[in-house]
C-alpha cells in the first residue's frame, strides 16, 4: 500500500480489483501491507482469524520491537491480544468489506496516501471497539521511511507535494 498502492485499481468487483481466486464480494477483509512489511503467511492467517472473530472494521498487526516506527501506538504491547484505538497506520491496514467501500473514494482521489490513515476512522464512523492494533500478531517494518531520497518522495516533490513529516 503506501506509496506503491494505486487505490483507483481497487474496485470491489466492479471492474478493477482482480483476485487470484474468488470474487472480492466473497472476502470479509482486505489487507494492504506496504512492500517492506515483513509478516509470514501463517501470521496473516492467524491475524484474519482474530479480526473476523471480533468483527473489526479497521485494524493492523502490531509492529515488533525491531521495526522502524512512525507512530508509537502501533508498537506491539506484550501480553495483549489487541488494543482498540482511533488510528491504524497506512503501512499495513486491514479493512472489512464495508469499510473499504467507504474509504476507497478518498483513497482513489489522493495523489499520496500520506494522511489518509488519519481520516479513515472518521470516514468509517466506527465505534471505538471496531478499530484496533492487533498485538497477538506482529509484523516488522525493517527499514526507515526515506522522505528525502526515496523515489516516491522525489516524485511527490516534482508534483509540488510536501511529504515531510511535521
Amino acid at each position: 500500500m503506501g506509496q506503491r498502492w494505486r487505490a483507483r485499481e481497487v474496485d470491489l468487483g466492479r471492474g478493477g480489483f482482480r483476485l487470484a481466486t474468488g470474487s472480492p464480494r466473497s472476502y470479509q477483509a482486505f489487507f494492504f501491507p506496504d512492500d517492506d512489511v515483513d509478516i509470514s503467511l501463517r501470521d496473516i492467517d492467524r491475524f484474519f482469524r482474530i479480526v473476523t472473530a471480533r468483527a473489526l472494521a479497521l485494524e493492523q498487526p502490531a509492529l515488533d520491537s525491531h521495526s522502524f516506527v512512525s507512530h508509537p501506538i502501533t508498537v506491539r504491547k506484550p501480553f495483549r491480544a489487541l488494543r482498540h484505538t482511533n488510528f491504524v497506520e497506512i503501512m499495513a491496514p486491514v479493512f472489512d468489506r464495508e469499510g473499504l467501500a467507504r474509504c476507497l473514494p478518498f483513497m482513489s482521489a489522493a495523489i499520496s496516501c500520506w494522511g489518509l490513515d488519519h481520516i479513515w476512522p472518521r470516514l468509517l464512523n466506527a465505534r471505538a471497539d471496531r478499530i484496533a492494533v492487533v498485538d497477538a500478531v506482529a509484523a516488522r517494518h525493517p527499514r526507515p521511511v526515506d522522505t528525502r531520497g526515496g523515489p516516491w518522495y522525489q516524485f511527490l516533490r516534482r508534483l509540488g507535494v510536501d511529504a515531510e513529516p511535521r
